[in-house]
């Protein structure tokens, strides 16, 4: 049995918050972004008590440690997140929060989920299925041509 498939999922309730927030921080900075850069993305990386109340979230935890996490919007058509603590990143697990939130996506009615991807998620995106629509400027002090890949899923085939 691979570490993935040893993990549980459920939903995400407000003692998980902090911890969430955590890891979707962490996950950014496992790509080198550096403090300040953080800093900058700290509103859009914190899981708050009116998301999680708005936006299905599932997490996935093993041994009762939160591994990573995804939240959908309200109406289950946007990604809104999915992070991996970086210790279980590679193990198949974003792969099952994925289709996890595409499944969801599909039940709610949504033929296609849109993600609004880090530019170091792209691969991963595209490995997973989602295809590249558009993309959006973001760029950083030191990153001034930075550019956030727009992509969709097709959730029929997670149905």
């Amino acid at each position: 049995m691979s570490r993935a498939q040893a993990f549980t999922l459920r939903p995400a309730a407000n003692p998980d918050l902090r911890v969430l927030s955590r890891i979707a921080i962490e996950a950014k900075a496992s790509w080198g972004y550096d403090q300040e850069e953080l800093q900058g993305w700290a509103d859009e990386l914190t899981v708050t008590p009116e998301s999680l109340e708005a936006q299905l979230t599932f997490l996935a935890e093993a041994d009762g440690e939160i591994a990573g996490f995804f939240q959908l919007s309200g109406d289950a058509a946007q990604l809104e997140h999915l992070w991996i603590r970086p210790k279980f990143m590679a193990i198949g697990l974003g792969r099952r929060l994925l289709a996890l939130a595409a499944a969801e996506a599909a039940r709610s009615g949504q033929t296609k989920l849109a993600i609004d991807s880090d530019p170091n998620a792209r691969g991963f995106y595209t490995a997973c299925g989602a295809v590249q629509v558009g993309e959006l400027p973001a760029p950083t002090a030191r990153m001034p041509d930075r550019t956030r890949p727009l992509m969709e899923l097709d959730t029929s085939i997670f149905k």
